[in-house]
């Protein structure tokens, strides 16, 4: 690598004052047992023996690991220490090896500028401070040693080299760091085999490592390469039996009928290792049967499947009011249900197979159901549909007779409305950030970009799109790119909804809702009119149960297509209603629906731990320090941004990578109860438990009361970053980010490509890596 490439090989300044001796080093014995099981098992005795022998070196050692840079210093500039000689001759361990496999790189880029050997390799294996450093899954340590000479085509006794010893890490940035500035410029062969040969593939198959998995497939590992027993990397998949890494491989070309030397195909071995089930889900999601051969497709092109589901629903709707028309309740609701379950079991089984190969199914993660078709969206269709119907065709003109003109030009405007922002919704962009695509070189400077801000990790940097992530995005695995301002999905328009169709999205809401009471009001009109003239006819009807001898009584016995088409408008209206509340909420607290459950998700975790949200999980196994967000930055790199921050365990928040304890307005979390109910999944569907924690907030409940309890328990103050005060907020959800035009198209326009308000600033939502503050003038991007 070219040393202007590496952001940790430009500064060659220490700071001999940071001393990190409190944090825990990897010492010997449990270092060299991660390292390899053979090369120091007795490596601590080794030490405790060098203890008495050579008091300095064993000193030396000790700084090296727990990254005392003052004492290294000492030691090497006082000529205590010969930096060529830095170690026991029995084991050839230097002091580099020891900094690198500790992530000390304060220490290594001392070491490597007092001239220490950066290819020396410990006795057994012949491991240098490299292959130390990528087994830890190290990525600022590997980028340091080599930009400064350490040779990435060296093999250590197994016949590792780099790549495989970065697959065996698990840390997928290690991983995209090494095939991006390794493999990708020619200077590693991806399909390199150890002596058993096993590729990397194999390696990250048998560990089941879906990350790395899609990752060596996207850069071109060869599925079909056998080891020596014969087995490829979906044999070794299989072994281990993770899901998601059996269906990369099996989408990828894998031949799940080619045997092993002995005479194995993937199905014996399933069996064997009891991993049949997970082979069987991955062949199925994949478009196969059980037994491997290809599943009978209804439709030979995906769309015709997607059409189908769409209109589905519009006919049951029909058939099913019709049916109510003509039966008795009883009746009905068995035939409805015979009918709703065979058209269940006909998606399943005949028409969602057709789903498989198109690019909606393209993504091994996603197992594709009824819920994730597009029967919501056409549910919600067909209601509109059939609305339309009974109010042009059976409403309308009752109103228009009896003058009731207002009323029934609002239906027929609510309606209009209603179809023109429900397909605008089904095919608008949410405000996907481009994905970088046959462009490794701006990929690299991306990750120099990341490593030089200490943030190289899942949480800033997209591994599915290759690209920085902005702050308040999230990648969508139905939109297939990194969604700006993501707020959720939502299954009734088949879309994600985000930056660019939010203000849409809220205004389709409001015009439904509004439509769902117009059509209420005016169908209670019409049968008011039916109750008037049958009375007036003299004709006398038996009182129904519940509404006695209503208007609405009167319309199930004269109109019953009407009337239930009513009550499934009044249904579909009450959870668009606590839809509406929840929304209206978030825009005035400047918050989304996915940042509000990233909110509550935190609050159950620091309630139950002690620990700063930003600490490692320290895994026992391993020795790594690697967080969920794959974050391996030195500690003494981050103590230079991070050493006057203090932490205070009650109102402490963070979301996106942002820390706050600004001072914004609380929000009232409530962690959910760890059983499940039947009523606890109602509450989740229509939205209760959100609105109840809305409830709290805004009536102000006392945090740790019972009150609006819901099947929840334990409340907790956060903070929320993005709360810029109610008018600002509303401001600038409502208005795009263009002050010169007029307010109306403003108001009425989607932002403008990825630019929006943000504190009553233009900012760009694709760049947007640090939020403004307030009575701040100017964008925050960068």
């Amino acid at each position: 690598m070219e040393e202007n490439e590496s952001p940790l090989g430009q500064d060659h300044d220490f700071e001999v004052g940071a001393d990190t001796s409190s944090l825990q080093a990897v010492v010997s014995n449990e270092a060299t047992s991660n390292v390899s099981n053979t090369e120091g098992q007795d490596s601590q005795q080794k030490l405790d023996d060098t203890k008495v022998t050579n008091p300095i070196l064993n000193e030396y050692q000790q700084a090296c690991q727990s990254g005392e840079i003052v004492t290294v210093k000492k030691l090497v500039e006082s000529g205590a220490i010969d930096i060529h000689q830095d170690f026991d001759p029995a084991e050839k361990v230097s002091g580099l090896h020891w900094a690198a496999i500790n992530n000390r790189l304060t220490v290594v880029k001392y070491l490597v500028s007092q001239g220490a050997e950066v290819n020396c390799q410990a006795e057994k294996l012949h491991s240098t401070p490299l292959h130390w450093a990528a087994r830890y899954g190290y990525v600022y340590i590997v980028d340091y040693l080599i930009t400064f000479g350490a040779d990435i085509n060296l093999t250590d006794d197994q016949g590792f080299n780099l790549l495989h010893l970065a697959v065996n890490s698990s840390n997928i940035m290690l991983v995209a760091y090494v095939l991006f500035f390794v493999v990708n410029k020619g200077l590693l062969d991806i399909n390199t085999q150890d002596p058993n040969g096993r590729t990397s593939l194999l390696w990250a198959s048998y560990q089941g490592d879906s990350l790395t998995v899609a990752l060596l497939l996207k850069f071109g590992a060869n599925i079909n390469l056998q080891d020596s027993g014969g087995f490829t990397a979906l044999h070794w998949g299989v072994v281990k039996g993770q899901l998601h890494v059996i269906k990369y491989l099996i989408r990828a070309g894998g031949d799940f009928f080619q045997k092993t030397n002995d005479g194995k195909d993937c199905f014996v071995i399933s069996n064997e290792l009891h991993t049949a089930h997970s082979l069987k889900r991955a062949l199925n999601s994949c478009g196969f049967k059980d037994n491997g051969y290809p599943t009978w497709r209804l439709f030979s092109e995906p769309l015709y499947a997607k059409f189908t589901i769409f209109i589905t629903p519009l006919l049951f709707i029909g058939v099913v009011g019709n049916l109510f028309c003509v039966s008795n309740p009883i009746i009905w609701i068995l035939v409805s249900m015979i009918l709703g379950f065979s058209l269940s079991q006909f998606f399943q089984r005949l028409v969602l197979p057709s789903f498989i190969g198109s690019s909606d199914a393209s993504d091994p993660l996603i197992d594709y159901n009824i819920a994730r078709s597009p029967l919501m969206a056409g549910i919600f269709f067909g209601s509109l549909f059939w609305v339309t119907v009974v109010s042009t065709l059976m409403i309308v003109p009752k109103m228009v007779s009896i003058g009731a003109y207002a009323s029934s030009t609002f239906i027929l405007i609510s309606l209009i409305l209603s179809y023109v922002t429900f397909f605008k919704l089904l095919n608008s962009d949410p405000g996907i950030k481009p994905p970088v695509r046959d462009q490794p070189e701006i990929v690299r400077n991306t990750i120099i970009e990341l490593m030089k801000l200490g943030k190289l990790d899942t949480e800033n940097f997209c591994i599915e799109t290759w690209v920085r992530k902005p702050l308040r995005s999230k990648y969508s695995k139905f939109s297939k790119g990194l969604v700006s301002r993501f707020d959720h999905f939502c299954p009734w328009v088949y879309n994600d909804i985000g930056l660019r169709n939010h203000k849409l999205f809220m205004f389709f809401v409001i015009v439904v809702e509004c439509g769902i009471m117009a059509f209420t009001y005016l169908i209670l009109e019409s049968f008011q009119l039916i109750k008037n003239n049958t009375v007036k006819s003299g004709i006398t009807e038996d009182k129904c149960f519940l509404v006695g001898d209503s208007s609405l009584c009167y319309g199930y016995h004269h109109d019953k297509f009407s009337f239930i088409i009513l009550m499934w408008s009044i249904l579909q209206g009450s959870w668009i209603l606590f839809l509406l509340i929840m929304q209206s909420f978030q825009v005035a607290k400047g918050v989304t629906s996915y940042e509000f459950t990233q909110y509550a998700r935190l609050a159950k975790h620091t309630m139950g731990s002690h620990s700063h949200p930003h600490s490692h999980n320290h895994d026992l196994e391993t020795g790594r320090g690697l967080d969920e967000t794959f974050n391996t930055t030195p500690e003494d790199m981050k103590s230079q941004d991070d050493g006057n921050e203090e932490y205070d365990e009650e109102n402490f928040t963070t979301i996106n990578g942002e820390e706050t304890n600004n001072g914004s307005t609380d929000l009232l979390m409530m962690q959910p109860h760890g059983r499940k109910s039947i009523f606890g999944i109602c509450y989740r569907l229509l939205g209760l438990t959100q609105l109840c924690q809305v409830m709290k907030e805004t009536l102000g409940y006392d945090p740790n009361g019972s009150n609006c309890n819901l099947s929840l328990k334990n409340t907790r103050r956060v903070q929320i970053p993005t709360n810029y005060g109610m008018r600002t907020n509303v401001i600038d959800f409502l208005l795009t980010s263009d002050k010169g035009a007029p307010i109306w198209e403003r108001f009425m326009y989607p932002p403008i490509n990825s630019r929006a308000l943000l504190n009553g600033i233009d900012v760009d939502y694709f760049s947007l890596y640090e939020l403004p503050v307030k009575g701040q003038s100017s964008s925050m991007t960068v």
